[in-house]
């Protein structure tokens, strides 16, 4: 369960919406190509495994650089999407990042503009989150 006790002002609010915007157009790899060259990777193919740690490395980079501008204010990490699917990549990210915060994973697909609003509803107005057990 994530903590959602640590609240940020308005404008940490504002800067972690900017930066999540900037981040979002930058791609990485498509869902399909994650999975695959995860795959190649867990079968020992070096190439593909640098691909998966490349890519792990700036997922990592910018859980880091979102909690510089929480100030450290992190209730939780989620991992999401495609990514959440494969062990080796979550693995790679939760050595970068677990001591920010609670991890959490839910795969899914293409649920990373939902994430995103409902982030931000939640940030600007906390009477509407649920707390679920």
């Amino acid at each position: 369960m994530l903590n959602t006790k640590k609240k940020i002002n308005r404008n940490e609010e504002n800067a972690l919406a900017a930066y999540l915007k900037e981040i979002n157009s930058i791609p990485l790899l498509s869902p399909e190509d994650e999975l695959k060259y995860a795959e190649l990777a867990q079968n020992g193919d070096k190439h593909a495994k640098l691909i998966i740690e490349a890519m792990a490395y700036q997922i990592g980079k910018h859980i880091g650089a979102a909690a510089a501008i929480l100030k450290g204010k992190v209730n939780g990490i989620i991992i999401t999407g495609g990514i959440a699917h494969s062990e080796m990549i979550v693995n790679y990210i939760k050595e970068m990042v677990d001591f920010i915060a609670p991890i959490a994973i839910y795969p899914g697909e293409d649920e990373m503009g939902a994430l995103m609003q409902n982030a931000l509803r939640a940030l600007q107005n906390p009477e509407v989150c649920k707390e679920y057990k």
